[in-house]
Formats: structure tokens, sequence, C-alpha cells
């Protein structure tokens, strides 16, 4: 289910030179587990192996059932890289 943009996005993608992506990761069924240090070094990770591939990772939140993440760089490696972390 999409909820569609949240209006305050444009502005902050004003700030930034293009691509700078949105990304919500959720659980199947919104399951509650995703809040735990294991998924939040999972991220941390990934945000240290993307920086070495030319990806940045933003800022990013943690929550029980989903994942928010702003990611700038090559759109064929962060959908890679988001896919590898989302198996976790």
């Amino acid at each position: 289910m999409s909820l569609g943009k949240p209006p305050r996005l444009d502005q902050v993608f004003q700030k930034y030179d293009p691509p700078v992506y949105f990304v919500t990761l959720c659980t199947n069924r919104r399951r509650q587990l995703v809040a735990n240090d294991a998924v939040h070094s999972a991220v941390v990770e990934y945000g240290c192996e993307a920086a070495r591939r030319g990806i940045a990772l933003g800022r990013y939140a943690i929550l029980p059932d989903h994942i928010h993440l702003f990611v700038a760089g090559d759109v064929i490696l962060i959908w890679y890289r988001v896919r590898v972390l989302s198996e976790l």
C-alpha cells in the first residue's frame, strides 16, 4: 500500500544535487522485526560498504516494522545494496 510522497520531501530534495532517493523497506505483513541492534549494525555496515562503491547513506530511521533511508549515487548499485540489506 502506498500512501504517496510526503510533501516535505520536495523541500529536502531541493538542497541536494540529484539523484537522492528516499527508500522505505517494510517487513512482510508489517511484522515488528527490525528495531534491534542487529539490524542497526547491518544498516551501518551497508553505509560503510556503500561508501566504498560511491553510494552515500544519509539519515535513516529504523522503526519496528520498517526502515527509511536517504541514499544517493548510482541507482543500480543502490538497488542491489538495498536488496541485500532487505534480505537480512
